[in-house]
């Protein structure tokens, strides 16, 4: 009943189970197991997209988005635990950022090296 439903809803789409199976590459046949950072990247920043999230936000945005107060986000920052973006310009103060795109990417590494210690 609930493969019907998820049938109906690829139909709807315009994508057919028929295609799908034959793009489906199965993980032996893979040449590639570890995927590069560059996948990952692309990875997250289509995630990012499709949930509408900003690819960078200020310390105070992200402790908006994330729940947390502005003083957890600022120490986590000060440890480097977030990864944050470059200044534009070395000697100009500006607001840190936090790289969203290298936030969510980190999970989609860490995974790629799960599945090639796995395989």
């Amino acid at each position: 009943m609930k493969e019907m439903q998820q049938n109906k809803l690829r139909e709807n789409k315009g994508i057919s189970v028929e295609k799908l199976k034959r793009e489906i590459i199965p993980l032996k046949k893979n040449i590639n197991l570890r995927p590069s950072i560059n996948e990952a990247m692309e990875l997250a920043l289509s995630y990012l997209i499709t949930n509408n999230i900003k690819p960078s936000m200020t310390l105070n945005e992200y402790a908006k988005f994330s729940g947390m107060s502005l003083r957890q986000v600022q120490s986590d920052a000060e440890r480097r635990y977030l990864p944050l973006l470059k200044p534009a310009v070395s000697n100009r103060r500006e607001l840190k950022r936090v790289n969203m795109v290298a936030l969510y990417a980190i999970p989609f590494i860490e995974g790629f090296d799960v599945m090639g210690m796995e395989a």
